[in-house]
């Protein structure tokens, strides 16, 4: 439940990780008037990924699940629009639309919102819905209930996935005069449908569906059929060409991107970083001005609070085994820059004016970025999209020359550079 960007942070929150929540309720939602992202075709098409998962009408089918109770001041933002319970039901979810006429955006004072909570929290969330609709475009929003997206075919491309277990026994008739000495419907064989879009690993924990040995039905996924002997509790599947197969694990190949270690840049800051600059002025200069336009961009949002910053000279191994590196410097003058290069993009490496994410090779769970120029902190740099940090709206690499990006995009599922263009 939240309040203006509270209510859009509700919807982005709840349907980017819907099997967390029974219900979201979006107060009068700062939402659905973003003209930048109302032309994402417009921006460079290595910045539009970034923009997919803060896109509201994306998400649709994420609420499949999730009871979504949007709730409308008549003199506010949403007014008597309807258009994303519009949305929801249109995708095959439940959400209604309730006006307060005359309210105004702020309304607590009037009407609190804690009347709200008692409708909020009245329907458990639901743990093995027999339906599935999920939408993503990043391995960092990849579960839902009962499936989870273990691999993309294309990385930072828009993913689908649409799974349905029926478990043939037919809803009773209604007690009604017409049904009356009627006979039940016949109780039909289980089914277990797939149906994806740009995924190629993916893991079914069919138990949590409360499908047992004895119910295992064959499963259909992409027009392929697998077996019941084929499959278990949980089950894990690797497309290869045009054909899926049941594998041992899910365990990512080494050097492969996975949830949790999928770019792009934004990401290194979700979990704990550290800025690491070599000991000498400029780098800390550098270090200093770029964090300071991710924490105050020329935008319309802020980060409060510090970033914690080190000398190369004093990093420790802890540091490096516990934390995201943001290296900032050159590969002549920086330790560590110099010490992981052999095993970091050699034409990137070799460009003095670049910012890139990668696995760290000296902990893999962990990232480095690798910072050799400003991007963020430079005027006019044209990172603005709606209401997102312009550090999310950053790819995987970026090539900067005179302070301008004239080349950007996004790592192969192996961590490699796309093949040059023409």
């Amino acid at each position: 439940m939240g309040h203006s960007m509270g209510g859009a942070g509700a919807w982005m929150i709840g349907l980017h990780y819907p099997d967390r929540f029974g219900s979201i309720t979006p107060i009068d939602p700062a939402m659905g008037f973003d003209d930048e992202l109302a032309h994402v075709d417009e921006l460079p098409a290595w910045m539009r990924p970034q923009t997919v998962m803060f896109k509201q009408d994306n998400l649709f089918p994420n609420a499949r699940n999730v009871l979504v109770y949007l709730k409308n001041a008549g003199n506010g933002i949403q007014q008597d629009s309807t258009a994303f319970t519009d949305g929801i039901i249109a995708a095959g979810g439940f959400s209604t639309t309730e006006f307060f006429p005359g309210m105004p955006h702020y309304w607590a004072r009037e009407l609190s919102h804690a009347m709200f909570t008692g409708q909020a929290t009245m329907v458990p969330t639901p743990a093995s819905p027999p339906e599935i609709k999920f939408f993503t475009n990043t391995l960092r929003y990849n579960r839902a209930y009962w499936a989870t997206i273990d691999q993309l075919a294309a990385p930072a491309t828009t993913a689908s996935l649409h799974v349905t277990y029926d478990d043939g026994i037919p809803a009773p008739l209604p007690p009604t005069p017409f049904n009356r000495g009627r006979p039940q419907p016949p109780r039909t064989p289980p089914t277990l449908v797939v149906t994806t879009e740009n995924i190629s690993a993916l893991t079914l924990r069919l138990g949590d569906a409360g499908i047992t040995p004895a119910t295992m039905p064959p499963l259909t996924i992409d027009g392929s059929v697998i077996a019941p002997s084929e499959l278990s509790a949980t089950v894990h599947l690797a497309r290869t060409e045009s054909t899926w197969q049941v594998v041992a694990d899910a365990t990512p190949a080494p050097g492969t991107k996975h949830h949790g270690m999928q770019g792009p840049i934004g990401d290194a800051i979700t979990s704990p970083f550290l800025a690491v600059y070599r000991d000498a002025p400029a780098d800390k200069a550098l270090a200093i001005v770029e964090l300071d336009a991710i924490r105050n961009p020329a935008t319309r949002l802020v980060i409060h609070g510090e970033f914690p910053m080190k000398p190369a000279s004093s990093v420790t191994a802890e540091d490096i085994a516990t934390k995201n590196l943001l290296l900032f410097g050159s590969v002549a003058t920086h330790p560590l820059l110099r010490r992981y290069a052999p095993q970091l993009p050699a034409s990137l490496m070799a460009d003095p004016g670049v910012v890139f994410i990668h696995p760290n090779p000296e902990s893999p769970a962990h990232y480095i970025v690798v910072w050799t120029a400003p991007v963020l902190s430079v005027a006019d740099n044209t990172l603005r999209a709606g209401y997102i940090q312009p550090i999310n709206l950053l790819p995987d690499y970026v090539r900067v020359h005179d302070g301008a990006i004239t080349d950007a995009g996004h790592f192969s599922n192996m961590w490699s550079l796309p093949p040059a263009r023409p």
